[in-house]
């Protein structure tokens, strides 16, 4: 297998570059830091409520702006994807 899957691992945030080491008992944890998961969370509610925004503010746009705005959209909904739900109460 090419893939070491006892070693540590890369937290979850994806701009985090820090490696978390498995525990020995108990479930590995998905952050390296309750500060990592925190900033993850922020970011993740920044991003929903950007999209949100920008959902709004497509409809109320004039035609000739509207594929600039889907465009943004397109990035956000990407960026989204980086930061799925985590459900962090099995960590």
């Amino acid at each position: 297998m090419p893939e070491d899957l006892y070693g540590p691992l890369r937290c979850m945030n994806p701009y985090c570059p820090t490696l978390c080491e498995l525990p020995l008992d108990g479930r590995p944890g998905a952050f390296c830091s309750a500060v990592c998961k925190s900033r993850y969370s922020r970011r993740r509610a920044e991003l929903a409520r950007d999209l949100r925004d920008l959902e709004v503010a497509i409809g109320a746009a004039p035609k000739k702006d509207r594929p600039e705005l889907r465009r943004r959209r397109k990035a956000l909904r990407f960026h989204l994807m980086r930061h799925p739900v985590i459900d962090t109460t099995l960590s």
